[in-house]
């Protein structure tokens, strides 16, 4: 049989109702509060002694005995109405996942344990006078009277449903605190073909064994399961025994291990794999950015032969078809009005110097990307075979230390495949401006605020595409004094009409041939 978590059960949290009754016996409600939306914390005292219970109401609803009553700050008190009442009795709802503490003057505590939807509050007399979790609007108009807490005519319905419909289904109808599996353990014993008295001593004896038997904490497929139904498979028994509280200490003390566990690896294997994607994304962007530079201009090839060609070009021409002696075949080639073909082809030759300067830039980038992807993949693996929390936090630990040592000197973002880069500091700018970035970038600052420097790469067609130039004065905008901004004016022009004045301070430039464009400050 398939192993069922009953922690919310209704006869678990019957044994739960008799038990609290006998340790809260001549105990008075003390004080609560709550941690956050999820955990409540209710301490009973009698004078001498305190008893803490917490509820957490997340994934799942469970109340379970709390050792650290030391109340944390900033946290909301919760029932002050009800602050040195004494505890009457402890009942469950007739088969239903809730139940109630009874206090003097009329206060009833009534715990929903309804998973995400589960909830505390405090009725005085038949209306909710007060409530933990507010977001429940049904909630608020709950009556006291609507959880009945006897079983009404419970063996007449039974007798006449099982005649009509068959005894699993009367099953149902009457016994709604029966899980899916509990049904399933009955009708696995025959329930059907047994006569009516039968079945009902059946389900009797079956009642008895989830009020008075052994509850078992186990660890089965990752997750960790209180069960009242004897027999399921498990990995790994945590308790096995008859005391609910113990029960539920063990469970909720593995339960949130567990929980804790697979939340953090499941943030540093998240955050691994978004550094993965993007470390493809950028490889691949260089690699195409490689194969433009190649492939698209290659300078010192047309300078070549328009060198080899000085006779044969004729004055004022702006276009000629020459023979190339590279591929043997005829290439045209576009010269500059008003500049002699040698002095242009100089210029390619300079143009051609730059150009192996960016290859090997986009070179060294590859290399540093290859080798990071494989650290990241590396790391990756490691993470996904981790099985230990101490080894887990510990290297959670240390991703955070590399984390804090940046491999780049600037912020980096990408937009439909160009890189952009932006300044740290007022020395960072500099550093990104004046070192790394090359004239036919395209420069970017927040217009008359300080902020940060930004640089969109440069590609060999010498276009930038408008979508790619408002998604870096959005990164501008925001990294600027502007960032509170609905709207923001950003300049821009390319980077070879971006100065620096003798003896300015870090950060400080002049601009010229700018242009503007108005932006909403942000990242994303």
């Amino acid at each position: 049989m398939q192993t069922e978590n009953h922690i919310s059960n209704y006869y678990l949290l019957t044994r739960l109702a008799s038990e609290l009754e006998i340790i809260l016996n001549g105990f008075a409600f003390e004080k609560s509060y709550s941690i956050n939306q999820q955990e409540i914390i209710l301490n009973f005292s009698d004078g001498k002694i305190s008893r803490n219970l917490k509820g957490y109401f997340g994934e799942q609803s469970f109340i379970f005995p709390y050792e650290n009553a030391t109340q944390i700050k900033n946290t909301k008190v919760l029932f002050t109405e009800i602050e040195g009442l004494s505890v009457l009795s402890v009942n469950v709802h007739s088969q239903d996942r809730s139940f109630r503490i009874i206090l003097e003057n009329g206060y009833t505590l009534v715990f929903l344990m309804f998973g995400r939807n589960g909830n505390v509050l405090l009725f005085k007399d038949n209306n909710v006078v007060s409530i933990f979790r507010n977001q429940f609007e049904k909630h608020q108009s709950l009556l006291l009277d609507s959880f009945p807490t006897e079983k009404a005519f419970q063996y007449e319905n039974f007798v006449s449903l099982s005649i009509e419909k068959g005894a699993v289904s009367a099953v149902k109808y009457c016994f709604k605190g029966f899980s899916k599996g509990m049904i399933e353990y009955l009708d696995a014993h025959d329930l059907e073909s047994k006569q009516i008295e039968e079945q009902w001593q059946l389900i009797q004896s079956f009642e008895d064994l989830l009020t008075f038997g052994t509850i078992d904490v186990l660890r089965s497929d990752k997750t960790i399961v209180l069960t009242l139904i004897p027999g399921m498979d498990s990995d790994d028994i945590i308790y096995s025994g008859s005391d609910s509280l113990e029960a539920l200490k063990q469970y909720s003390k593995n339960y949130f291990y567990v929980r804790n566990f697979e939340l953090l690896k499941n943030q540093k294997s998240g955050s691994l794999k978004s550094k993965i994607e993007k470390n493809i994304k950028q490889l691949e962007a260089s690699k195409l950015h490689l194969y433009h530079i190649e492939n698209d201009s290659n300078y010192k090839h047309q300078a070549d032969i328009i060198m080899a060609n000085l006779t044969n070009i004729p004055g004022g021409a702006e276009k000629i078809t020459l023979f190339d002696f590279y591929t043997d075949n005829d290439i045209e080639i576009s010269l500059k009005r008003g500049m002699s073909p040698q002095n242009w082809a100089e210029k390619l030759y300079r143009k051609s110097k730059n150009q192996e300067i960016e290859r090997q830039k986009t070179v060294e980038r590859m290399n540093l990307l290859e080798k990071e992807l494989v650290l990241l993949t590396q790391e990756l693996s490691e993470i996904e075979t981790i099985t230990e929390f101490k080894e887990l936090k510990a290297k959670a630990k240390n991703m955070e230390k590399d984390e804090s040592i940046s491999t780049l000197p600037f912020r980096h973002f990408m937009a439909d495949g160009y890189d952009i880069y932006v300044g740290k500091s007022a020395a960072n700018n500099d550093e990104l401006t004046f070192d790394f970035s090359h004239k036919e970038d395209l420069w970017l600052h927040a217009r008359d605020v300080s902020g940060s420097h930004v640089i969109i790469k440069h590609k060999s067609d010498g276009v930038f595409p408008k979508p790619v130039v408002e998604r870096a004065a959005q990164i501008a905008a925001y990294y600027s004094k502007s960032k509170g901004s609905i709207m923001s004016p950003v300049i821009y022009t390319l980077r070879k009409f971006v100065r620096k004045p003798k003896g300015a301070a870090h950060g400080s430039v002049i601009c010229e041939k700018e242009k503007m464009i108005m932006v909403s400050p942000k990242l994303g």
